[in-house]
């Protein structure tokens, strides 16, 4: 097979299959232009499924939330002042928690018409007026796990 190539200052590309490059007669190789592979690449990346519509792109469609995840402790809820995945801040807490305590909790959020609710253990890491109350949490089960993500993501503008 001959070198071709689509643009005459751009060096051709060679793909070698495996370690067959010893001999001529024993090599398979492809040269062609990087936009020649390129435009392979995408062909094959389309037959592969890359570039279908996910999760995250219908999520994106979706309301940006204005508020972080709610916290429900025992009946009261709380928009904390800062949350990330495992831990969370409430400031004012008017609870009695203390520190090293460990609790339940639940986490509620909203992500279009579809509303979340489901329970969490925490342990508090700090409690005190200045500081409010600082907890870190385990992470629930996966199922609820990706869809807090994806309300992160949205709360964030990711």
């Amino acid at each position: 097979m001959k070198n071709q190539t689509l643009l005459p200052d751009e060096p051709p590309l060679t793909i070698i299959k495996g370690n067959r490059s010893e001999t001529p007669d024993n090599c398979s190789s492809v040269t062609m232009s990087s936009e020649r592979a390129w435009a392979a690449m995408s062909w094959l990346s389309k037959l592969s499924g890359r570039g279908k519509s996910t999760v995250a792109s219908s999520a994106s469609a979706k309301e940006r939330p204005a508020n972080p995840p709610t916290i429900r402790i025992d009946s009261h809820e709380y928009v904390p002042e800062e949350f990330v995945l495992g831990s969370f801040r409430i400031r004012p807490y008017d609870g009695d928690l203390i520190a090293k305590q460990q609790f339940d909790f639940r986490i509620l959020f909203r992500i279009g018409e579809e509303h979340s609710d489901f329970a969490c253990r925490g342990v508090v890491v700090k409690m005190d007026e200045q500081a409010g109350l600082v907890a870190r949490f385990h992470q629930p089960p996966p199922a609820h796990t990706r869809k807090l993500i994806e309300y992160l993501k949205l709360w964030k503008g990711l």
